[in-house]
């Protein structure tokens, strides 16, 4: 474990106290990386974490971070109330409890509070209001640590859980993948205190959060499963493992949801992680230094930006700038002025113990059409193959609705 957090008002980290961090966990020879952190979104120059993933990339290290917990929201004047001012105003009134209906359950944390408090759901909170107007003598019972399992529909993307595409670099479709991040028991510093009773403050060595904090050490530890099983794969063979093997279906056979919104679409990425699956996922889409250099050239970085980035290489070469990064998904960006038609290249590798045969299966709106390149594939062991993926629109169709403009590509495989 390396200390990049030191106590301040916001306990936050300096970019260049984590850069330091992750340059001693490299030169510690390190297989694995976790950040269970967030810096306001920038430019690539100025954001340690991705220069510092690119740097353990070569070396060979996965680097799972989160996503962020924030949005962008509008708020518009109207007469709800936010809960936030409900509880202060409860607790003001000096009650020792409280019962909030609220959309928001997933952003409130105990620790931010000083009075015990239940949130449920709008629904719920209409039965409650319900039960109010008839009982002269209301009553609550309230049952605390209890499990519920088998909920449905699971899982869901959290409220606070960020959306994709990138805004900034909306190049290659993003998050990239769900993992556990709601309600985990998780170590906890003392220091900072965890739940204020009245002027009291408790401390705690764990704690019940809530974030992508939590689901980062999650995928990080599916990680290095897959790395302890696979030792000679790279941090893009086993990102693509667990991406391509994902759940998308959720335990109601349903798509996977926003909790918030119950939409679907560019929310969830990939899906929900599987590390059974991730396993044995087939075929995998990897990437080197190289491919994501000639990516890098290809944006909108000048030279001298891309230098900052790419530290310690003074020889690369943009001959090959290539925006069509060898990933596990694909993104077109559209505007009115744009073409309908779009090709994509990607190599695959059959990491199977067997010499397989892989078919295409497309899934995509109506208004879009997809065309794979071959549609079958037969590989040996750790064979490369290249395929072509032909994406085809009716463009103002597409944008009418962004959220449907979703195709998902499957390749299923037999022995031979």
């Amino acid at each position: 474990m390396y200390k990049v957090y030191f106590y301040n008002e916001t306990y936050g980290a300096a970019a260049s106290d984590t850069l330091a961090g992750m340059d001693q966990a490299i030169e510690d020879g390190v297989d694995l990386m976790s950040l269970s952190m967030e810096f306001l979104e920038s430019n690539f120059t100025f954001n340690p974490i991705l220069l510092g993933s690119l740097a353990a990339m070569e070396k060979g290290i996965c680097v799972s971070c989160s996503a962020g917990n924030e949005k962008i929201v509008f708020c518009s004047f109207n007469n709800k109330t936010i809960v936030y001012e409900q509880m202060e105003e409860v607790s003001r009134a000096g009650a020792i409890g409280g019962l909030f209906a609220t959309d928001s359950a997933q952003l409130l944390f105990p620790r931010d509070f000083n009075m015990p408090f239940v949130a449920i759901s709008p629904m719920d909170g209409e039965t409650v209001v319900e039960y109010l107007t008839i009982a002269s003598e209301a009553t609550v019972d309230i049952k605390f640590q209890i499990t519920e399992l088998g909920t449905k529909p699971a899982p869901q993307v959290a409220a606070f859980s960020t959306r994709g595409p990138d805004k900034i670099f909306p190049w290659v479709l993003k998050p990239d993948i769900l993992a556990p991040g709601v309600e985990i028991l998780a170590a906890w510093m003392p220091i900072s205190g965890s739940v204020q009773i009245g002027d009291k403050y408790l401390s705690t060595d764990y704690m019940i959060a809530s974030g992508t904090s939590m689901a980062t050490p999650h995928a990080v530890g599916i990680a290095a499963l897959l790395k302890s099983a696979n030792p000679e794969w790279s941090s893009a063979a086993i990102r693509s493992a667990m991406m391509t093997t994902a759940d998308v279906i959720d335990n109601a056979n349903g798509h996977i949801v926003d909790s918030a919104t119950g939409m679907s679409g560019t929310h969830f990425g990939s899906g929900h992680v599987n590390p059974n699956k991730a396993l044995d996922p087939g075929l995998v889409y990897d990437i080197n230094v190289e491919d994501y250099v000639n990516f890098l050239c290809a944006t909108t970085y000048t030279s001298q930006q891309q230098k900052q980035i790419i530290t310690g290489r003074s020889d690369y070469s943009c001959a090959r700038a290539n925006l069509d990064l060898n990933y596990p998904s694909f993104i077109v960006i559209l505007n009115n002025s744009n073409t309908t038609k779009h090709v994509f290249k990607r190599v695959l590798t059959n990491v199977a113990d067997n010499q397989s045969v892989y078919h295409a299966a497309i899934a995509c709106p109506s208004g879009m059409k997809v065309v794979v390149e071959p549609t079958r594939l037969q590989h040996l062991v750790l064979e490369v193959k290249t395929v072509k993926l032909s994406s085809q629109w009716k463009l103002k169709l597409i944008l009418v609705d962004i959220e449907q403009s979703l195709h998902r590509e499957l390749w299923i495989s037999q022995l031979v």
